[in-house]
């Protein structure tokens, strides 16, 4: 009597389990993974056991994916998805088919016979300065106490002068501020590239932290921004529901990585060099240093059009 073969969804979770122990992929990263494996199964509910994955069986995933009608924000309806969410898709679940056909589970992967699509990314614009003008002027004037306003104001600051990811800002931790020497670190075990930097603190930033870590004394929590209601460390959701008030109160539309975007593109207006600006960034490659610079505006380039001249020709 031959064994029985395990399900997909056993073997998904042996394959998570490697991801989470062996190859240590961060949370974030864990998660969109079983998004997307949870997406796959349940627009193809009949998918149970590995032999069930096809090329057959994967047109139609991406077929439903971008026929399909859904309904965003307050009853809009669209059909289909981007280009981008399709690339994704793949990304995320290929690394699971890899998996199978190695430990003999399938025989191919059968995204190998599926090109992923070739996207066109929009760059992502930097903030403008009236708009960052707005934003600090609006947690001036709306904060309801002033631990708030000493917070959001050392949340903003940090954002824009340092250009963390939201995951690094949520993990900097109190002794991570060096105010004696001016720089803050960025610990690799909390960094997407797995790599410790330090930044350098702005003056502006060093005010702002200074007067944070004063208002913020009785804490005994050791993350550095912490919970309005709690002694605790400030969640995702709350950092998200902090931009979503931001966004009403200022009239300014911006989401949280903008301000990474922006940081880069100040430092990019000031001739900073890439190398450089990839270290500040946390970067493993500097291909994705030159992405951010592309956000720069043409109205940011005039200048250097103007210098030109013909006398600095060969």
């Amino acid at each position: 009597m031959s064994p029985r073969k395990p399900k997909l969804n056993t073997l998904f979770e042996q394959y998570i389990k490697i991801c989470e122990f062996s190859l240590r992929r961060r949370p974030s990263t864990i998660k969109t993974y079983r998004e997307s494996y949870r997406q796959l199964t349940t627009l193809l509910p009949d998918i149970t056991y590995p032999h069930h994955l096809t090329e057959t069986a994967l047109n139609e995933f991406f077929k439903v994916l971008q026929t399909r009608k859904r309904i965003v924000g307050r009853d809009k309806v669209v059909t289909g998805v981007k280009d981008t969410t399709i690339a994704n898709y793949w990304n995320k679940l290929n690394p699971f088919f890899i998996w199978l056909e190695t430990g003999g589970h399938i025989d191919k992967s059968p995204l190998a016979y599926i090109k992923k699509p070739r996207c066109h990314y929009e760059n992502k614009p930097a903030i403008k300065k009236k708009d960052i003008e707005r934003l600090f002027s609006t947690v001036t004037l709306l904060s309801r106490s002033p631990f708030l306003l000493k917070r959001d104001t050392a949340i903003l600051s940090t954002l824009f002068f340092t250009g963390v990811r939201k995951t690094e800002l949520l993990s900097l931790q109190v002794r991570d501020i060096n105010l004696d020497k001016n720089y803050l670190i960025v610990r690799g075990a909390t960094s997407k590239s797995k790599r410790t930097r330090q930044i350098p603190i702005n003056p502006t930033l060093r005010i702002h932290l200074s007067d944070y870590l004063k208002e913020r004394q009785g804490y005994q929590c050791e993350y550095l921004f912490v919970s309005k209601k709690r002694d605790d460390r400030l969640t995702a959701y709350g950092i998200k529901h902090w931009v979503r008030r931001l966004n009403e109160r200022s009239g300014v539309r911006f989401h949280l990585h903008q301000l990474r975007h922006t940081f880069a593109c100040n430092l990019a207006r000031n001739n900073i060099s890439l190398p450089k600006l990839q270290q500040l960034m946390g970067h493993t490659d500097l291909r994705m240093t030159e992405r951010y610079v592309r956000s720069l505006g043409v109205e940011h380039l005039v200048d250097d059009i103007l210098k030109l001249s013909i006398d600095d020709s060969y």
